[in-house]
């Protein structure tokens, strides 16, 4: 989890009325399913919430446990490491606030980990509180949702999307090379292409695309207005149609910005060989500086 929020003030006055009186009427508690898309505050507002019932006790590690579910997703996890949790109580006698079990991205769960989860919403919340988050509603079993108290998490809103990206809140620190690769093929592919063609689900394709965005620097209002729909929209079973004209939007407002960039000012120099480099290698290290100056020098007169 990342850095406590010093307060709930960017969140909608909706989630922060509820999380402030759980934070300060622990016994109001319920197990909860907060939804929304990336960037939205969720993980945050959690971490917010156990600092302000456990954050001042030095016995929060042993009663807070937040696992990436991403990373833990299989039912040898859930034996592993949720059950052992769930069966040792190390409060001290008469405290009377509650543990909590943390389950980021608990949509990429398997479906046999879903169901093994099912037992421990029969515990109080106000012993053991289960707080589910994820991104996708839809891949979150209905044994799982009908239990849990819903609470959705709005997108951020556009004059916030920029500092959000910068941190990299959107990004959901999961942006693999391919992620950025199939989205380097859609940009360049045929104006008619449909997002469909390319193996990524939407929330996926949004975060290859701020990160991208974000690293290249070339965020302005226009893709920023894009995105929030985007964001609004990162759910799986909508249709292909509805998807594919903001991804467009999207796509024409990146190319639009690449033409405004001075590529003529990349200087790309590669590293000298070392002295003490073997004489077969600095003569491959010459001629490749030598392809590459011309390479280069080609790319200027462009």
């Amino acid at each position: 989890m990342g850095i406590i929020p010093a307060n709930l003030d960017p969140l909608c006055p909706r989630v922060k009325k509820i999380f402030t009186l759980f934070s300060e009427h622990p016994v109001e508690l319920q197990h909860l399913l907060l939804y929304g898309p990336p960037g939205a505050g969720k993980t945050s507002t959690v971490e917010w919430l156990l600092d302000k019932i456990w954050g001042g006790s030095h016995m929060k590690v042993q009663t807070c446990r937040t696992l990436n579910a991403a990373d833990e997703r299989s039912l040898d996890a859930i034996r592993a490491k949720i059950i052992p949790f769930v069966n040792a109580d190390w409060r001290e006698p008469g405290d009377k606030r509650p543990r909590f079990l943390v389950l980021d991205e608990c949509e990429t769960l398997t479906d046999s980990a879903q169901l093994a989860l099912r037992p421990f919403l029969d515990n109080s919340p106000q012993d053991l509180c289960i707080i589910f988050i994820c991104n996708s509603l839809s891949r979150v079993q209905m044994s799982l949702r009908s239990r849990c108290l819903r609470i959705r998490f709005d997108p951020p809103a556009t004059n916030s999307l920029q500092t959000q990206s910068a941190r990299g809140d959107l990004r959901g620190a999961r942006i693999i090379r391919n992620d950025i690769a199939h989205w380097l093929a859609y940009i360049h592919a045929p104006p008619n292409s449909s997002i469909a063609e390319f193996p990524l689900s939407c929330t996926e394709c949004v975060q290859a695309a701020l990160f991208f965005i974000t690293s290249f620097g070339i965020a302005d209002d226009a893709i920023l207005t894009t995105v929030r729909p985007l964001l609004q929209l990162g759910v799986d079973g909508l249709p292909i149609k509805c998807i594919d004209k903001y991804f467009g939007l999207l796509k024409a407002h990146c190319l639009a910005k690449f033409e405004t960039l001075d590529w003529g000012d990349l200087n790309i120099t590669p590293d000298p060989a070392p002295n003490n480099a073997p004489s077969h290698k600095r003569k491959r290290s010459s001629a490749s500086t030598s392809t590459t100056s011309t390479s280069t020098s080609k790319l200027r007169n462009v």
